[in-house]
């Protein structure tokens, strides 16, 4: 143990808890109780002062079940013991979201830490360390002044500090520098080696020394995940709380009361990524994350989409005055927002796990998406359409919307299905991220004999790809049966061997009233070899497939081709289920893709003149009863103070949007679920009077 005559070296801890939105309610309960509630005991039991972040998933879940913490980190908060740092109340990354949700989510966390503490924090922590170069204009005036980056981030200045300044024209804000390796090496190394190189560095660098340690490092899993490194982090706290005479830990706040003038620096805009056990180093750009892959592109413009039609729909309430029968409903489809953009899907593996954080990021999206439109166009059966960009190749998409389902369809891709949302079970239907070798075109036409798993690879060549699509007709058919009708057709040359041209006629279909989406096929082949059309369709239900029935008899699910197709029926373990219809019969191939997606091909041979169509027919689930989809069970939302006797009209948040901000009633804190929208819920599983049909509002 090294001796020093030094001033002791200012220390601050950041511990933030995190646990990622699919986390059920009955996982996150096992979690505190047996590590989380143990952790926060153990800090109230020491001198040590340390910094807490805890994300909004989990505060939601402390609202309602853990009324017991939020007391003592109270205590402890207004015992100067520990700081509480807010930020995005959903962690989401700044760079990524637009300008109010950033704003609003900065004043959901305030809000609920003034209800939660009687103060709002000064500091902020921020998920994956997601700095933007805009966070100086973002947080102005919103009480935050001062929050933690990663030193890796720095763009390197000579005799840079702990403490930076970061400037945006004329705002600015402070940074608190965590060191990389030193937070890296918690709890791993012995805690008096630890201190001994925390002083070598605080040798050669001004200012105080600022690391995180993650609470779920300090997990462990021996069946079920406890508090572990319990004697070194008795060690540990001991240490910096007051048995070591030369380094003490330190809350930010009285840093800043007392800090110097900081030194200006610049961020570099990257991913702070962690090794197991290793210093973090520095990753792809922000900017860059929905750019990795189709399906986050997709997932990143669905939740601006959805951003941009909440932002309307708050104008629309304020206009027409409809705040009393409106607001409720938007401050749900708020939060439900802005829990789908918390970082997990952008950051989440490519596998399983990866896959089921994307999943319930849809899942928010798409209840969202039907909150608003429930306000804006009724309970009645409606149709309407909307053309985006919505995948950044400069052509708009359409999307065909109604109140089971919205189709994407992209008309420059001749007429392919880019997307179905369920909007009744919150479920991405039709993901083209399930096969995104097939996302270019819509029906491929390849040689005759091509392996559908070629096609799937992306081994296969596509003849037709030459053809330039016209679009005849894009309407809702108001004076018929309201349904939505688009009318393509092309004619082109085949590339490969031989003297063959294809014109191909096609028409899609979205009923007003119905969840399934029709496709009719007209083609004449001239000339020979002949050719092959398959129809990839990459579907996905809210829960693993069970049963699959191939014209009325059960067959295997795990069977990879299916001939003379005249129905072919999937069923999920939650009664989630689609059909899809074939005219003539087709051959089917089948590749399943993780446990709740599978892509069907349908196969033509294509001699002469073709004439098929296909429907895709789905049997929701209402999300409400989904519980695979949501991950948790719907809970009447109580309030902070977790009292099962009192009025439900007492216990329910009354909640004002105004676009930035969602103010909840002294003493309650957020829920990420609102069982007061019942309506969405009456809407969805039917029922009562046959609905009138009526196009909606675009």
């Amino acid at each position: 143990m090294k001796e020093s005559l030094r001033p002791a070296v200012r220390l601050h801890v950041v511990i933030p808890f995190y646990q990622p939105i699919t986390s059920s309610e009955a996982e996150l309960e096992q979690l505190w109780a047996h590590a989380y509630a143990p952790l926060v005991e153990k800090l109230a039991a020491h001198k040590a002062k340390v910094v807490l972040h805890v994300c909004g998933h989990l505060l939601d879940f402390l609202a309602k079940r853990r009324e017991e913490t939020l007391v003592t980190i109270k205590r402890l908060a207004t015992g100067k013991r520990i700081e509480v740092l807010g930020g995005l109340y959903y962690g989401g990354l700044p760079a990524l979201l637009p300008e109010l949700d950033v704003r609003g989510q900065v004043q959901m966390l305030s809000e609920y830490w003034e209800s939660a503490l009687g103060f709002a924090p000064p500091g902020f922590w921020l998920p994956e360390l997601g700095w933007s170069a805009e966070l100086p204009r973002l947080l102005q005036e919103t009480g935050l002044t001062f929050g933690f980056a990663s030193r890796l981030q720095a763009v390197t200045r000579p005799n840079l500090g702990g403490l930076a300044v970061i400037e945006r024209g004329e705002q600015r804000l402070n940074a608190l520098l965590l060191d990389p390796v030193l937070s890296a090496a918690l709890p791993t190394r012995p805690v008096d080696e630890w201190i001994d190189a925390a002083l070598d560095r605080a040798s050669s660098q001004p200012g105080p020394l600022s690391v995180c340690l993650p609470a779920e490092r300090l997990f462990t899993h021996d069946g079920e995940v406890r508090l572990g490194h319990e004697k070194w982090l008795d060690a540990f706290l001991s240490a910096i709380g007051g048995d070591r005479k030369d380094i003490g830990a330190v809350l930010p706040s009285e840093t800043m009361d007392t800090a110097k003038v900081a030194t200006p620096a610049r961020l570099h805009e990257r991913m702070v990524v962690e090794r197991d056990g290793k210093p973090a180093e520095l990753g792809s750009k922000w900017a860059a994350l929905p750019e990795s892959s189709a399906a986050l592109e997709s997932m990143h413009r669905r939740m601006l989409r959805v951003s941009e039609k909440l932002r309307e729909a708050i104008s629309s309430m304020e206009d027409e005055e409809l705040d009393d029968s409106w607001s409720d409903s938007l401050a749900t489809a708020q939060r439900l927002l802005f829990a789908a953009q918390a970082p997990d899907a952008y950051v989440a593996d490519s596998g399983a796990s990866g896959e089921s954080v994307r999943a319930a990021t849809l899942a928010r999206l798409l209840r969202a998406e039907c909150m608003i439109d429930g306000l804006v166009q009724g309970s009645d059966d409606w149709i309407a359409t909307e053309e985006e960009d919505s995948d950044a190749d400069l052509v708009d998409e359409v999307f065909a919307c109604t109140r089971h389902l919205t189709a994407c369809i992209a008309p420059a891709a001749g007429g392919q299905l880019r997307a179905i949302d369920d909007r009744i079970s919150a479920v991405a239907v039709l993901d083209a991220s399930l096969s995104p070798s097939t996302l270019a075109h819509g029906e491929w036409i390849v040689e005759s004999g091509v392996a559908a798993t070629d096609v799937l690879a992306g081994k296969a060549a596509h003849l037709f790809g030459k053809a330039l699509w016209q679009v005849h007709e894009t309407r809702i058919d108001e004076e018929g049966d309201c349904a939505f009708h688009m009318h393509l057709s092309a004619e082109a040359a085949l590339d490969g061997g031989g003297d063959r041209s294809l014109k191909i006629d096609k028409r899609v279909r979205v009923p007003i009233d119905e969840a399934l989406v029709c496709i009719k096929l007209r083609a004449r082949l001239t000339g020979s070899p002949e050719a092959m059309l398959l129809a990839p369709l990459p579907v996905r239900l809210n829960a693993p497939v069970i049963s699959m029935a191939h014209n009325g008899n059960e067959v295997s699910v795990t069977v990879s081709e299916l001939q003379a197709v005249t129905t072919l029926r999937l069923e999920a373990e939650s009664g989630h289920a689609l059909e899809l219809t074939c005219e003539p019969a087709c051959d089917v191939y089948l590749a399943a893709r993780g446990p709740q997606g599978v892509v069907l091909m349908p196969s033509l041979a294509l001699r002469g003149d073709l004439e098929a169509t296909f429907t895709l027919r789905i049997e929701p689930v209402p999300a409400f009863e989904a519980e695979a989809v949501e991950g948790e069970e719907e809970e009447v939302e109580e309030d902070a103070e977790g009292s099962e006797t009192e009025d439900a009209s007492d216990a329910e948040t009354e909640e004002e949007v105004d676009g930035e901000e969602t103010e909840e009633e002294d003493g309650e804190a957020p829920s990420d679920e609102d069982e007061a929208e019942s309506s969405a819920e009456d809407a969805a599983a039917g029922g009562g009077p046959a609905p009138s049909k009526r196009k909606g509002r675009d």
